[in-house]
């Protein structure tokens, strides 16, 4: 175990070296291994090997976790072998972009306000717990957050574009917005929306500055811990909370949970819940020889993509093809699921290494894109840096949705702002002006 988790931090300090602290390769990076770091974390920095509250006879099973841990460092290594490919220079000057969208800039900000109180409108975390917010959510949530993310990321676009351009105004309507936005996405306990919008302030001041951000690196260090602590609200208001009681049992090095109340190393923000996803696939399909999927959960990808109810109209329920519901829920299931369980039991072995090399050459292609003059690019590569991290703890679904639908918005509904063009006139001759 040791070995491998000394070949993941390498891995990540290679990454680091090659691209900078403040860097997508690195950001994106670390939310992949971040989990496959529980077994090393758990085990010693808190002497358990007990990381999750669900399913304690997959964690203590040696030789599923030595497989899990084979997987992590063959993983990371193909991984990494992929996004050292050397980085191209960030522009230290902005250019006006091309191919840059004509829906207007004020009427994306109020439809990116009207989007994020259809998403999430009720009560926050101040005067109500984390489960009544979850059950009082409408069924247009979903799709809500798609558009949602598709219309902010447009707006990052233009602002990208404004700031070569120097309309400082429209900048500060737009951080304003998106201020007042994370704020109130954060009372709501949306954590993964909250780490989309820090990674791109800081790559988006690194960009514009030409240098590390040390104070927005320090602010966003606050509101990580401010999102670690919202994990620990969960049961009952804000205003009905020991806030320091809270802060005391959120550092606690273990937890109790599980029937049993059995004590386990206590992961962050539910780090734990996830990694357990991949220990359950491997007990799953190699301790206990099932044979793998075959790709069953992949291939219903398109249906996935259509609007539900257009899907079932046509008489098709994907739901009994989501991973989640044919493999973990056949055992204790907690919610989530790690970007390479799938992987793993659909195709084994060959399919966690085609996985690899794929997200190896998407954070590369992110990277490149984030930082041309190419509308369009950037818009998709912010995409992928805002929802990566629920890439990584749920499905890729909401990234390629939130992608697929923001370039319908951008090719075709866009239109209706197209400009005319002017007709040629022809200029007059001396003799009809005289």
């Amino acid at each position: 175990m040791l070995f491998v988790n000394i070949s993941l931090v390498f891995n990540l300090a290679l990454v680091w070296w090659n691209s900078g602290l403040i860097s997508i390769k690195l950001m994106l990076s670390f939310l992949i291994y971040s989990v496959a770091l529980v077994h090393g974390l758990a085990w010693y920095l808190i002497g358990f090997k007990l990381y999750s509250y669900v399913n304690f006879d997959h964690q203590l099973n040696d030789v599923v976790t030595i497989y899990v841990l084979w997987l992590y460092y063959l993983s990371s290594n193909i991984y990494t072998y992929v996004v050292l490919e050397k980085d191209k220079a960030i522009p230290t000057k902005l250019v006006p972009l091309k191919r840059v969208t004509r829906i207007p800039f004020y009427f994306l900000c109020v439809l990116i306000l009207m989007f994020t109180f259809l998403m999430e409108g009720g009560a926050t975390i101040i005067s109500t717990d984390y489960k009544d917010i979850y059950e009082s959510r409408p069924t247009t949530t979903t799709i809500a957050n798609i558009v949602f993310t598709a219309l902010w990321v447009d707006a990052y676009g233009l602002v990208r574009s404004y700031t070569a351009q120097g309309k400082k105004f429209r900048i500060v309507i737009f951080t304003l917005v998106t201020a007042f936005v994370a704020l109130w996405l954060i009372l709501h306990a949306r954590r993964t929306e909250a780490i989309g919008f820090i990674c791109i302030l800081l790559l988006h001041m690194k960009m514009v500055t030409g240098k590390t951000p040390v104070k927005y690196i320090v602010l966003a260090v606050l509101s990580l811990f401010l999102l670690y602590l919202i994990g620990y609200l969960r049961q009952e208001a804000l205003l009905s909370s020991n806030i320091v009681e809270v802060i005391i049992d959120s550092l606690k090095p273990t937890f109790e949970g599980g029937g049993s109340r059995t004590e386990f190393a206590n992961m962050p923000s539910g780090l734990g819940n996830i990694a357990a996803t991949m220990q359950t696939s491997v007990y799953h399909f190699y301790h206990l020889g099932h044979e793998h999927l075959n790709g069953i959960t992949i291939w219903v990808y398109p249906f996935k993509l259509l609007p539900t109810a257009l899907v079932n109209s046509m008489g098709f329920d994907p739901s009994p093809f989501f991973y989640n519901n044919i493999i973990l829920e056949e055992y204790f299931y907690n919610g989530g699921t790690y970007l390479y369980a799938p992987a793993y039991g659909n195709f084994g072995l060959p399919g966690m290494i085609i996985a690899s090399f794929a997200s190896g050459l998407l954070v590369n292609w992110t990277q490149k894109s984030f930082y041309s003059n190419d509308f369009i690019k950037i818009v998709i590569a912010t995409t992928i840096i805002f929802v990566f991290i629920k890439v990584v703890w749920y499905n890729v679904l909401p990234m390629i949705k939130a992608i697929l639908y923001n370039l319908i918005l951008l090719f075709y509904v866009a239109m209706i702002f197209s400009k005319k063009k002017k007709k040629d006139v022809a200029p007059q001759s001396n003799l009809e002006l005289t």
